[in-house]
This record gives structure tokens, sequence and C-alpha cells, in this order.
């Protein structure tokens, strides 16, 4: 029997989209959840990894058991962990909400303990390499780049993690290594500087926000977060820097 390329869900004009990957498991159909109902993504990337945007699917739809994160007792600490099933020892950071379906988000804002929900975001912040995966990646977030007139692009900026901004991308650092001709990798020593005044020299940078693919959740804000600081000094976003509101054009000057 061919396996199904889609099903019809419970959104208008949605449909689910098989196969795709979720959590390095490969599905050709809806997750069944805990209240008897089941879900799917209605969009992946291009290698079919889930990218977060989902809905419930409709009756009929060929449904599996979900293959990663379960319930299980921890002997030692007496407690309950969502730990994955071919990964014992990969386990999500539960922050008090132990017992609670992890895809049950209704029983998730039941559970929670404070009013600003800020035990569900330390509890589900994804990981490092989920953030690299699923984050937005450079290519796709800076759509133009240029250095007093001169064309860059994403291959110029360095590619990290912060634990509230998700990927995060800095110009003229010290740690970026570029591709050699012989297939390797050499560290970019040139050091870009601009002595020219005015808005048109200096980096200027056109963003693709997408923040139809924002997580409420762990997304307080919509735009970008800027800092600028020394090459050699490492930039910390959450105490530093400004936030820039997208659908806006926006300068800034600096001077020493």
């Amino acid at each position: 029997m061919t396996e199904p390329r889609s099903c019809p869900t419970v959104a208008a004009n949605q449909e689910c989209i098989f196969p795709y990957f979720y959590f390095g498991v490969s599905y050709s159909g809806c997750v069944a959840l805990s209240d008897g109902r089941s879900w799917c993504p209605t969009q992946v990337d291009e290698n079919m990894q889930y990218t977060g945007v989902w809905a419930y699917c409709a009756e009929g739809c060929p449904v599996r058991e979900y293959e990663g994160y379960v319930p299980r007792y921890d002997a030692r600490t007496r407690s309950v962990n969502w730990c994955h099933k071919q990964r014992p020892a990969d386990c999500l950071q539960t922050n008090g909400l132990e017992g609670v379906d992890p895809h049950n988000f209704t029983a998730l804002l039941q559970a929670s303990k404070k009013p600003d929900l800020s035990d569900l975001k330390e509890a589900f912040t994804p990981s490092a390499e989920e953030i690299q995966d699923l984050g937005s990646k450079p290519q796709e977030f800076i759509t133009s780049c240029t250095f007093d007139q001169t064309t860059c692009t994403f291959k110029d900026f360095y590619v990290w993690q912060s634990d509230t901004y998700g990927n995060c991308f800095t110009f003229n650092s010290p740690n970026l290594y570029l591709k050699s001709d012989d297939g390797g990798f050499v560290k970019d020593n040139f050091m870009r500087k601009t002595r020219k005044a005015g808005y048109q020299n200096g980096l200027r940078l056109t963003l693709n926000l997408d923040v139809s693919n924002y997580v409420s959740l762990l997304s307080s804000d919509l735009g970008v977060r800027a800092v600028v600081h020394h090459p050699r000094v490492t930039p910390i976003p959450e105490e530093e820097g400004f936030s820039v509101s997208p659908a806006f054009l926006t300068s800034i000057g600096i001077r020493r």
C-alpha cells in the first residue's frame, strides 16, 4: 500500500505534509496525543524537518505513536522525567512540570505555577542543536548586506546561539572561518573598518524576520536584538544592545 503524502486537518485550507522528521524520527502519519487527538506539520523545510507549524489532524488520517520523549520514573531522584525512547539519557528539563505531556499545550498551561508562564519557557526552551536546526538560517535571514557600499553576504557572519534570542549572527567576528580553495577552512583575519560617515556607509542590512513562524511562548517580542561591540568582546544581547522592530528602517550612528 502506498503511504499517504498528505491528509486534511481541522484547520481551514491546511493539509498535513508526509513524510517529515520530528526529533530525528521519520513519520508518515499523524502523531498521537494523550487526549486522543493527533497532530501533524503543515509546513516543513527543504530537508522535510518539522519547523514548528502544525495543526490537529482530521478523522481518518493515519496515526502513529509518538517515538520521541515519554515519561520515565527516575528512582534516584524519585521524580518523573520526559526522556527519549531511544536515548534514555536525553531528558527534557521540565522544571517542576513532571508528569505533564509536553505535547498537550492545554495541560501545560493548567500546570504552570507562574502568572507569566516563565516556568514553561524554562522547561521547554530548545537545545542549542534544535535552535541551530530549526532557527533562522543565515542565508534566509540576511537577504542583503553592504559595508561601505561594498557587497557582503551571509557568509561574512559568524553564527552562534543565545538562550533567549536563538541563532545570532556576528559581523567582523574573529571566530569566523572561510572555506579555502583546497576544501579546508582558514581563519578570516581581515578586520573591516570604516572612516566614512553617513547612513549609506558602514554596515547596511536587509533582514527577513519571518514573524509568522515565531513561537509566542519563547519570543516575548517581534524583531531583532542588535548589539554593537568590539570584535573581541563577547556580546550579551540579554543585557546589552537595543531592539529593532519589523517593517521599519532603523539607522544607528556611533562615534568615539
